[in-house]
């Protein structure tokens, strides 16, 4: 365990050493260690995004209801005046 603890630093070190590398200069190992890492900043994005989505569609069910009451009251006032 500790021993592939200790491979995973090494490797994380050697790519932090060539992160402007192009792909072509890497090695398979190295390769598939930068595609994981990109994968993973794409994954914290999306995430991301989603929640910011989510927050937006709730702020916007909130709204709409507010809007939807105001107009609901209005027209309740409106008929009680006539």
């Amino acid at each position: 365990m500790l021993q592939q603890q200790q491979h995973n630093n090494l490797d994380a070190s050697m790519l932090s050493h060539r992160d402007g590398t192009p792909m072509g200069e890497l090695t398979p190992h190295e390769e598939i260690l930068y595609l994981r890492r990109q994968l993973a900043k794409l994954n914290r994005r999306v995430l991301n995004i989603e929640i910011n989505n989510e927050q937006r569609m709730q702020r916007e069910k909130i709204v709409y209801c507010l809007g939807l009451a105001y107009f609901v009251l209005k027209t309740i006032f409106w008929l009680n005046r006539n």
